[in-house]
């Protein structure tokens, strides 16, 4: 019921109800969403900045490393165990393209037709089905 500082717990919060908005809602034509102030006191700015280097994900006791993260125009996916993966692509909440079966020990994705701003990808293992979620940040 009040703002606190980074980190602590708030003595009581509120639950709150949201409602989802389709892509083509027209109060999003013309408008932007832009970042406001912190909702916290005493913000700490480097706290984000420490998972935006590289990502790791881990598939069955291997890494899958992504990198850079932000990206700007191509994506490296370094596979070391050379397993088969499948990527689902989402920016705004829509999937916006989707990899399947890409083996290799490096592998090369272009970024250019993708929208800036948050971009999730999800991973899937194609043999063993697991799942792993990173975000990146598309320039």
């Amino acid at each position: 019921n009040s703002v606190v500082s980074q980190g602590n717990n708030p003595i009581l919060f509120d639950i709150f109800r949201d409602e989802r908005f389709s892509f083509d809602f027209e109060w999003f034509i013309g408008n932007y969403l832009t970042p406001g102030l912190p909702l916290e006191f005493n913000p700490i700015p480097t706290a984000c900045n420490d998972t935006l280097m590289s990502s790791q994900l881990n598939v069955n006791g291997n890494f899958l490393d992504f990198m850079p993260n932000p990206v700007a125009e191509t994506l490296y996916l370094n596979n070391p165990a050379m397993r088969s993966v499948r990527l689902d692509i989402f920016a705004n909440g829509q999937l916006i393209t989707e990899y399947d079966d890409l083996v290799g020990a490096q592998i090369e994705l272009n970024t250019d037709l993708w929208p800036t701003g948050l971009i999730v990808v999800v991973c899937t293992e194609t043999l063993s089905g697991k799942t792993s979620v990173m975000k990146l940040v598309k320039l």
